[in-house]
């Protein structure tokens, strides 16, 4: 149980960061689906001839998604990288709370 409390209360950080820094959370968003647009528009009408693909937005639906699932875990970790440097997460070992979850999430992404 004080595994999930863990986690809820780092989740819970992890969001208020996300809220103070709202820059650094678009560009998550706005970089896959510039480039989804991007592939879209220059690619989309031709592609039926091409590939023999008739809906190219639907194809590359889960590309954008996955390169925003990729940018956001990158941003995880290098969250992770400023806690570390910054001392946050030797006063997180020092708490009473589990060392597995403490340290494997709920890093905010900064």
């Amino acid at each position: 149980m004080q595994s999930i409390a863990t986690v809820y209360f780092l989740t819970v950080r992890s969001l208020l960061e996300a809220v103070r820094n709202p820059a650094q959370e678009a560009g998550n968003v706005l970089i896959p689906l510039f480039f989804f647009a991007v592939t879209v528009g220059s690619i989309g009408s031709i592609a039926a001839d091409a590939f023999g693909i008739d809906n190219f937005t639907g194809f590359q639906v889960p590309v954008a998604i996955l390169a925003a699932a990729s940018s956001i875990s990158a941003s995880a970790g290098l969250g992770t990288i400023t806690d570390i440097q910054r001392g946050y997460f030797d006063k997180l070992l020092l708490t009473p709370a589990p060392a597995p979850p403490s340290s494997s999430g709920g890093s905010p992404p900064t």
